[in-house]
């Protein structure tokens, strides 16, 4: 089923997310998978990670095989750590 969303709609849907989850913010993984791991995730999956796990806020051009979308607003800026490598990295804390 598909639904038209008009500019207002999509306004308070904008609006509600900000409040639901403020400061919420788009980083990327970018990584190698193996067709076999790869088989394993589908669309819309959501992941949970038991490890510390980098991420960039810079979407850029890939050099992996895959990406990995990470909503969120828990992220530790870390990009003063960084020293000319401009790679904007946030880290996520384990089991996040």
């Amino acid at each position: 089923m598909k639904i038209k969303v008009d500019s207002v709609m999509y306004e308070k849907f904008e609006d509600l997310a900000n409040d639901t989850f403020p400061g919420l913010t788009m980083y990327v993984r970018d990584v190698d998978l193996d067709p076999i791991c790869f088989a394993k995730y589908k669309p819309g999956i959501i992941l949970r990670e038991k490890a510390f796990t980098d991420a960039s806020n810079r979407v850029m051009g890939m050099m992996t095989t895959h990406r990995i979308a990470i909503l969120s607003n828990h992220m530790s800026d870390l990009r003063e750590f960084e020293h000319g490598t401009n790679w904007g990295l946030f880290v996520a804390n384990r089991d996040s």
